[in-house]
């Protein structure tokens, strides 16, 4: 792991996660920052509207397709992060 911060605005700038094992690496950068409060907001409320499952919960929601096929392809493992990149990976 490797963190660089805007220490003024105690803001993450930069996150870098490597894994030497499998030479993967992911970058996450702040690229700008709003403070405009009716934005942030509804920003939020977007994300309240996504649909979550509790990992305890997904052994009991396999008739859900996409949780099924996320458990048939391996991406659901003991001990991940629970996020997933677009290749099934766990970052």
């Amino acid at each position: 792991y490797k963190l660089a911060l805007f220490t003024q605005l105690k803001l993450v700038k930069t996150l870098r996660v490597s894994n030497k094992k499998s030479q993967v690496s992911t970058l996450l950068s702040l690229n700008n920052v709003s403070s405009n409060e009716q934005v942030i907001v509804a920003q939020f409320a977007k994300w309240d509207n996504f649909q979550t499952t509790d990992y305890a919960d997904i052994g009991d929601n396999e008739n859900d397709p996409f949780l099924a096929k996320m458990i048939n392809l391996g991406f659901i493992e003991h001990s991940a992060t629970g996020f997933y990149n677009q290749q099934g990976q766990a970052i």
